[in-house]
């Protein structure tokens, strides 16, 4: 497919139905992917297994399952996907941005580096959005209490590319695996939260640990308490971090 073919085909991407979802799942599995759908009819024509994960990337906008799909794919077998004809196929995209966060899961959840060396080819080049958007469209409704629940949260991979999501995608639906973590400026947010509410008493690395659903790991929680300017006072599962003015009053 030419390169203005493609652009006409993904340019108009459209809220998927159940046929298209239906059909996207067909062809990811005809690649390798664990998914099961039907070849039912849509408006889309894709030639190239690269046309076929693009596509489908701009269509889990709409399906945060699709987004868990794809990046388990990319997970098990990237190498299929080559990578020119991959960005070749990017070009087409109206969010290019949307394949880089499936690339960016899938790197942080293989810690690969040949696979790092591959998201690093394909996404090179693509910028950021310029708007902050999120990336499940219609998500989250304004003035609602999830809405409320989830401002100022994101995961690192949805906010590289501009985005704003916390979905994490399962990467294993059988152990109901899944990968993401939350992006340096919301872990900051969610720590200050803790340390007004805990106040004298501090905040132990466990409590962290858990207000961030256990997405990060020790050493890194340990950092965030370190460069959030907070002290330790006592040993071991005892110790409790609070901020330089309060542990000196102590």
């Amino acid at each position: 497919m030419s390169d203005a073919a493609s652009a006409k085909r993904t340019s108009v991407v459209r809220v998927p139905t159940d046929d298209d979802l239906a059909r996207a799942y067909f062809e990811l599995a005809r690649l390798g992917a664990s998914a099961q759908g039907s070849q039912r009819e849509w408006p889309y024509t894709v030639e190239t297994p690269e046309e076929v994960v693009c596509l489908c990337a701009e269509l889990a906008r709409y399906d945060p399952r699709l987004l868990g799909v794809l990046v388990e794919l990319f997970l098990g077998h990237y190498e299929t996907f080559h990578p020119v004809r991959l960005r070749r196929a990017m070009r087409g995209m109206r969010f290019p941005q949307a394949l880089c966060v499936v690339l960016e899961f899938a790197k942080d959840a293989a810690r690969d580096h040949e696979l790092g060396l591959f998201v690093r080819y394909v996404c090179d080049g693509v910028a950021r959005l310029p708007t902050r958007a999120h990336f499940v469209v219609d998500d989250v409704r304004p003035g609602t209490k999830l809405a409320e629940a989830r401002s100022g949260r994101s995961l690192a991979a949805y906010s590289r590319w501009g985005f704003v999501g916390v979905e994490r995608p399962t990467i294993d639906a059988f152990r109901k695996t899944t990968v993401g973590r939350f992006d340096t400026a919301t872990r900051h947010a969610i720590l200050r939260r803790l340390v007004t509410r805990e106040g004298a008493r501090g905040v132990t690395l466990a409590q962290y640990l858990d207000a961030l659903d256990g997405t990060i790991s020790r050493q890194q929680a340990h950092a965030d308490l370190v460069s959030f300017g907070l002290t330790s006072t006592g040993h071991g599962r005892g110790t409790r971090w609070l901020e330089a003015a309060t542990s000196e009053r102590r």
